[in-house]
């Protein structure tokens, strides 16, 4: 190791081992590199031999240094260590931009990545929207990073050019597909999952086919498309209608939305399946549709995406929907064993996961 340019005087354990585990983690020590002697710590950072000793063997303990009995003390060829108390830096909302209607999905999904984070040691803050619009404040926040968790909406023109000079990982998380932008991603991919829907409006005898969705939003505009194309591809048998859309209302979005485009369809002169990209809008369609007497399942067939009843999210006593179930857990684990392998492993090249959204849940709507 290389000696400490500046004077150290009665450290204490603690900040000792610290000081140790920066200069091995700063020079990049290969794994099974010899550590220094306990005189020679004990010379350079001006503390007793038993404090040098005592710091080495907690570094012992933490796996960032191993012993071999008649030769020395090495540094650790697993690097998982280095990734203890790293702080991560994370831009969770969702939804609306100018209602902050963040979904209870997405919600329980950071959640979940939040829990994961700190039962793995990280240490968790939060950007604010104040510093994603000032690039002064963000590139503050950025300099005390040691690695950045985004979605979709913080990458702008504005965070851009920061986020792309920014030297340590960048994962963005909710993407409705693999985006241009250099950065690693973790993405659910719904093929699997809509070709089984698919598939099982054909097996149902289904003729005719709407799909429903918000027109405006990025993610339901992605997801009409590629059921679409899966549809045409495998069952073109199958009619596809004009989907049903509805804008984006800054309130209760889900049952107004549904509730529009159930409209929409009584206006048809057939009862055509349904393909709803949203459990939010599919309750509010199953609702205005049963409200004229028609009956799920019976009169109209519908298939859904999320599972949000399978997680105790829904208006109904027993979960109705027939749903593809949204990885959400999967993705967070994938999240994390990302995030570990970046912060240890300094990887040069950017990492694309894609984790399958595969288990359609038959249930009364179709």
């Amino acid at each position: 190791m290389q000696a400490a340019s500046a004077e150290f005087k009665k450290l204490r354990v603690p900040e000792l081992v610290c000081l140790l585990r920066e200069s091995i983690d700063k020079q990049q020590l290969a794994g099974d590199a010899p550590m220094d002697s306990t005189r020679k710590i004990a010379s350079r950072y001006g503390v007793s031999p038993v404090t040098a000793n005592r710091a080495i063997n907690e570094l012992v303990s933490q796996k960032v240094l191993y012993r071999v009995p008649g030769k020395g003390t090495f540094i650790s060829a697993n690097r998982s260590w280095r990734s203890l108390g790293a702080r991560i830096c994370i831009y969770p909302y969702q939804g609306n931009t100018n209602s902050r209607n963040c979904d209870p999905l997405l919600d329980l999904c950071y959640q979940t990545i939040f829990n994961l984070l700190k039962q793995n040691g990280y240490d968790i803050s939060i950007i604010s929207d104040i510093e994603k619009n000032d690039p002064r404040i963000l590139k503050r926040t950025m300099q005390s990073a040691d690695a950045l968790i985004l979605n979709k909406e913080f990458i702008t023109q504005e965070t851009l050019p920061l986020l792309c000079s920014y030297p340590e990982p960048v994962i963005v998380l909710d993407s409705p597909f693999v985006s241009e932008n250099p950065f690693h991603q973790i993405v659910a991919d719904f093929f699997p999952g809509f070709r089984k829907a698919a598939d099982y409006f054909a097996d149902l005898g289904v003729k005719e086919l709407v799909i429903a969705g918000i027109s405006d939003t990025q993610t339901h505009q992605f997801r009409r498309r590629l059921f679409r194309r899966i549809m045409e591809t495998f069952h073109p048998e199958i009619r596809l209608l004009e989907d049903l859309t509805s804008n984006y209302v800054p309130y209760n979005y889900g049952d107004v939305c549904g509730k529009r485009i159930a409209a929409e369809y009584l206006k048809l002169e057939s009862r055509p399946g349904i393909f709803s990209v949203s459990d939010y809008i599919s309750c509010g369609i199953l609702d205005a549709l049963e409200s004229t007497g028609l009956t799920a399942g019976k009169d109209f067939k519908l298939i859904s995406l999320d599972n949000l009843e399978g997680r105790g999210i829904g208006p109904y006593p027993e979960p109705r929907l027939t749903t593809i179930e949204y990885p959400k857990v999967p993705l967070c684990e994938k999240l994390i064993e990302m995030l570990s392998r970046l912060l240890t492993s300094h990887m040069s090249h950017t990492e694309i996961i894609r984790v399958p959204a595969d288990n359609l849940i038959i249930r009364s709507t179709a």
